[in-house]
């Protein structure tokens, strides 16, 4: 996922009338160099709050990114 497709799924998710997340609480993890900073990132996301919502777009592995 390029760097724009991110901040456009943020601003959609956050968007003030359609969106469903605090912009406060939304978290983009861009272009992360390890796998371990992944799941920090995770366990961070989920160990600070009651509820969570989190979206992969990761692609599948062997599929060339374009």
């Amino acid at each position: 996922m390029t760097t724009d497709n991110l901040s456009g799924l943020a601003e959609a998710l956050t968007d003030p009338v359609d969106g469903v997340v605090d912009p406060a609480r939304c978290r983009r993890l861009t272009n992360p160099r390890a796998q371990h900073e992944v799941g920090t990132a995770l366990d961070e996301t989920v160990n600070a709050t009651d509820d969570a919502l989190t979206v992969d777009r990761t692609p599948p592995h062997g599929v060339p990114l374009r």
